[in-house]
């Protein structure tokens, strides 16, 4: 026994999908950034003539952590990401060391172990630009 579902049924599915997926928390993201970089830059001059110049007090280490703390904590997602690829490559790289120390110096085995061990580094590379496009 199937079960049917109307055209409504089937809109309101999509629907649900698309609230569920994390589309709208990457909007959100997206429009937060936008609203602290207007922040920033239309106040930029103001922070320069006003906080730059003054001796590090309680005052002015509040104000640099309140200010640039969201843009280290946006950066260091991608910076994650980066180094996962980083560890990803080394560890390629050694294993086709490893092979070439145990085979006794057969260089295209080594290569073709490397090369092989780099599939998860190129996968990863293309998941990670997805994710930044949608």
């Amino acid at each position: 026994m199937s079960l049917q579902y109307g055209p409504e049924a089937v809109v309101m599915l999509e629907v649900i999908n698309i609230l569920d997926s994390t589309w709208i928390q990457k909007c959100c993201v997206i429009a937060a950034f936008g609203l602290v970089l207007c922040d920033h830059t239309s106040t930029l001059i103001r922070e320069v003539e006003l906080i730059w110049g003054r001796r590090l007090t309680s005052v002015t280490i509040l104000f640099y952590l309140n200010r640039w703390i969201i843009v280290a904590c946006a950066g260091l997602n991608y910076l994650g990401n980066i180094f996962d690829l980083i560890l990803l490559t080394i560890w390629s790289a050694f294993s086709g060391i490893r092979i070439y120390a145990v085979t006794q110096g057969s260089l295209p085995l080594a290569m073709t172990v490397s090369l092989l061990n780099m599939v998860p580094v190129g996968t990863n590379a293309v998941i990670h630009c997805i994710a930044l496009l949608r």
